[in-house]
């Protein structure tokens, strides 16, 4: 795996082929497509996990490391901030000039593009498990914007004005798929319904018997339906039960 000049900075697995990926960059360069698809066969991960184990005591073991190319290239203007799978064969991109855009996988272009008010999507997720087809977006603003993909033009259809800073993740719930929770540099978790925009379910706060005002929270994620762990500039993992 080596089609960049600029490194990868985002990726996504595809819930329903997990031997399928997508990988971009912030930055593009004149010699980069944009987005790379990717395709890799789990049983060599096995193998190559199997030699591993039976060098451990080495400080650095070698396994067997095999090249691949991608499937296939699309062509993205600037950078890639974000990567979320909506369907099977829809990818949703944030892009660093502040657009939007969803390809379809299976012909290999740009099925639509919404601009996001100047303001680049540095997290997505999609509401996967029925193929609704929405998305939440959040943004270096502090906002999380809601668009729906069936509708013939994507528009944006709500706005939850979440943080006061940088929004660094935004995951829904995989079992209740009108639940949804962010997290920010400004050290909060919130949880939100998205039948309901004006104020969250929950406001969180991390115990982690460190500075809390200093905290700032860059990752989140579901465990299961009733928990959800976090994790940020205190080198801290928080546990939170619902």
């Amino acid at each position: 795996m080596e089609e960049t000049n600029c490194g990868y900075t985002c990726m996504a697995q595809n819930p329903l082929n997990l031997e399928q990926f997508v990988t971009s960059s912030q930055i593009i360069d004149e010699a980069d497509q944009g987005i790379y698809l990717w395709e890799v066969n789990p049983d060599s991960w096995a193998a190559d996990a199997d030699v591993a184990k039976q060098t451990a005591p080495m400080k650095r073991a070698r396994t067997n490391v095999s090249r691949i190319s991608p499937l296939a290239s699309l062509r993205c203007p600037n950078g890639v901030q974000s990567l979320s799978w909506a369907s099977q064969s829809v990818l949703v991109a944030g892009c660093t000039d502040h657009q939007i855009r969803v390809f379809d996988m299976e012909r290999q272009k740009v099925q639509a593009s919404v601009f996001t008010n100047h303001k680049v999507a540095t997290t997505l997720d999609c509401n996967f498990a029925n193929e609704s087809q929405l998305v939440l977006s959040g943004h270096e603003d502090g906002l999380v914007r809601l668009f729906d993909l069936r509708q013939a033009q994507v528009k944006q259809t709500k706005v939850f004005e979440c943080h006061d800073r940088y929004i660094s993740q935004v995951k829904i719930n995989p079992q209740a798929e009108n639940v949804f929770v962010t997290c920010a540099l400004d050290g909060l978790l919130k949880l939100w319904d998205l039948r309901n925009e004006q104020a969250p379910l929950y406001v969180l706060k991390r115990q982690t018997g460190a500075n809390d005002e200093d905290a700032k929270l860059f990752g989140l994620g579901w465990n299961g339906a009733s928990q959800i762990l976090s994790g940020g500039s205190d080198s801290h993992v928080s546990v939170h039960s619902m």
